[in-house]
């Protein structure tokens, strides 16, 4: 599948994403005089109003690229919206996700914005979906150095 066709499913069905999403845009365009122009695949507003960025992935290759695009699309939110880390909720949906867990799981760890990441398993066909949410893993901060030494 590709992830235009997956883009165009999972918008006619927002809600299985997350209930109360209001979809606004498929392939947002985001202008930004600071990088490369920024096309978020779904933009949406949750029931609290939050700017909700949902970045879709089909393949193990492209998944790779996920969080580089989600950095680059939250900052130019934050740029051209004046929105705050507060207000941006990030969905990475995903039908692979052996390329993206550990660059997601340190992500997630690292920053202040609300992210999520969903599995997106395809049914009949590749006519319907069911999504379940991933577990980051927990992220080693390095050495840790006992009291005593």
């Amino acid at each position: 599948m590709k992830e235009t066709d997956l883009r165009d499913m999972i918008s006619q069905n927002i809600d299985k994403i997350k209930p109360g999403l209001i979809l606004l845009k498929k392939e947002q365009y985001i202008p930004s005089d600071k990088c490369t122009k920024s096309f978020i695949d779904l933009y949406a507003r949750d029931k609290e109003g939050n700017h909700v960025l949902i970045e879709l992935k089909c393949n193990n290759s492209a998944a790779r690229q996920a969080i580089h695009e989600v950095n680059k699309y939250v900052e130019t939110v934050k740029q051209h919206l004046g929105a705050k880390d507060s207000e941006i909720h990030v969905i990475i949906a995903s039908t692979e996700w052996s390329e993206l867990l550990l660059p997601f799981s340190r992500f997630y760890s690292d920053t202040s914005i609300s992210i999520e990441g969903l599995q997106i398993n395809l049914l009949e066909d590749n006519k319907n979906f069911e999504v379940k949410t991933i577990e980051p893993f927990n992220i080693s901060n390095g050495r840790y150095i006992a009291p005593w030494h």
